[in-house]
């Protein structure tokens, strides 16, 4: 590769422009809102430490029919002043992995040359960008950084038996290649160890945005109506059912819970609310309108049940967001949660719903407590997980993979 600039980066993964995300969110059921979120922050963090990103990218869409497209064009495109592809590829079981990693050697490795860059960074445990990765660290001189934000291979209710056995096979693939890689950077070290085991790494749970810090609590909130929110997947898996059942606990009626998000329990939270008019199930509301409304709450709720098996794998990106916003925040003890969090957040002692009702009502026992809490915990995160402070750790460590590779070298923001 000619003249590689070790401080230009190629982001290989699933960043698309903001509008493009919409339309994909109108036209399937699968909204990964916090995926690209993160994405663009990883963006803005590693340009905020001095660093040119280049982005090459696969839309991020359900197989056909779930999304009912079957051939997907490529295209260039630019978005919050990166330049960027987005890979072709055939929308079908099987055939989507094998035409991205040929779009990714046909139409990707152009452009990855012509940005003259000296790492790429992977975002996501997509099979095909983990073996483009390689490829082009052996053929060009790359230095590759994966970034795991999910465990591989996670199934989902709708995925049939094939499906099933494909991802299953598809984690042992993972593993072989990720172990390849100079570095990893994941949101927990579980995540790490067990999927990228002996490579490089740097732990951290994600960014904290400046700007929601800023947003203001909106005017005419009622002092005297407490306000319970949740913004997420609306299903069983993220703890949903549980928080509408813990707040029916309660008879004040100046009480409130809303809702926003979409997922399998939607019939569910609604008939709730029939049931319920203290209960509001708002759907999806864009960022931007979203959090004004949280910022307005008394209180965040993250419900997602400890006991899963992949929460260790798992940090809430959604927590950044709730201490960002300077809001008394409760949550579940997710083993994922590192310890310098304690001090900033309400948790429940277990799973069940009359934990989340005493964590609920210890809150509202003693709001100046909890508000207090909320502050501390925002000026934390603003001044620790802030874009600025992320991409400078990130900045560090991408830098760190040119010197000789020492193994299992942690880099944790957390320690």
């Amino acid at each position: 590769m000619d003249n590689p600039s070790r401080s230009d980066v190629v982001l290989l993964g699933f960043t698309v422009r903001d509008d493009i995300l919409e339309t994909i969110a109108e036209r399937s059921a699968v909204l990964p809102t916090q995926t690209h979120k993160f994405a663009w922050n990883l963006v803005r963090g590693i340009q905020s430490a001095g660093m040119r990103v280049s982005l090459v990218s696969a839309l991020p869409v359900p197989n056909y029919p779930e999304y009912p497209e079957i051939i997907i064009r490529s295209r260039r495109f630019a978005e919050h002043g990166v330049n960027g592809v987005t890979l072709g590829f055939v929308n079908l079981l099987v055939l989507k992995h094998l035409t991205r990693l040929c779009a990714g050697t046909v139409q990707g490795i152009p452009f990855i040359v012509s940005q003259h860059a000296g790492t790429m960074v992977v975002h996501g445990v997509h099979t095909p960008f983990l073996l483009l990765a390689r490829l082009l660290r052996r053929a060009l001189g790359l230095k590759i950084c994966l970034v795991m934000t999910d465990p591989p291979g996670l199934v989902r209710a709708v995925d049939g038996r094939l499906t099933r056995l494909l991802k299953r096979f598809d984690q042992g693939i993972v593993r072989k290649l990720a172990s390849g890689f100079d570095g990893v950077i994941a949101l927990t070290s579980a995540l790490a160890d067990d999927f990228a085991p002996g490579v490089n790494k740097l732990v951290m749970e994600g960014f904290a945005d400046p700007e929601i810090s800023k947003v203001p609590r909106p005017s005419g909130t009622p002092s005297s109506v407490f306000r319970v929110a949740y913004a997420g997947g609306i299903s069983a898996e993220y703890g949903v059912s549980n928080l509408v059942s813990a707040f029916r606990s309660f008879a004040d009626p100046n009480m409130r819970l809303d809702l926003y998000g979409r997922g399998p329990l939607d019939l569910w939270v609604l008939e709730q609310s029939r049931l319920d008019e203290r209960i509001c199930h708002h759907g999806v509301v864009p960022h931007s309108d979203l959090m004004p409304f949280l910022r307005g709450a008394s209180l965040l709720v993250n419900p997602r049940p400890a006991s899963q098996g992949f929460v260790r794998y798992s940090f809430p990106s959604k927590l950044l967001e709730y201490l960002a916003l300077g809001v008394p925040v409760v949550t579940t003890r997710l083993s994922g949660i590192p310890d310098r969090y304690y001090s900033y957040l309400e948790f429940t002692v277990d799973d069940s719903t009359e934990a989340l009702s005493a964590a609920i009502c210890a809150v509202r026992a003693d709001r100046s407590a909890a508000s207090d809490r909320a502050v501390l915990g925002q000026r934390f995160v603003m001044s620790e997980k802030s874009l600025h402070a992320q991409g400078k750790r990130i900045a560090i460590f991408l830098q760190s993979l040119n010197a000789p590779r020492q193994p299992d070298r942690t880099l944790s923001e957390s320690v």
